[in-house]
């Protein structure tokens, strides 16, 4: 996993590199307003972030970028 932040928003980088299906906790987001979401890149879904964090499911090998703005 990779965060960087540019022109306001935050984006997280990352892939499942066990090579079997997992769900991804992402946690310690922090300086984000009220009722930020990640949006899957590429994907036209978006996910919540509660207490600082999100959820997500990763294929075997799968890759998700996410923005926060």
């Amino acid at each position: 996993m990779l965060l960087k932040r540019q022109g306001g928003a935050t984006y997280i980088f990352a892939v499942d590199m066990r090579g079997t299906a997992t769900h991804a906790t992402f946690g310690g987001l922090t300086n984000l307003p009220p009722g930020a979401q990640a949006v899957v890149i590429g994907e036209s879904r978006q996910i919540p972030i509660s207490g600082a964090a999100f959820e997500d499911d990763f294929a075997a090998w799968g890759v998700h970028l996410y923005r926060i703005q």
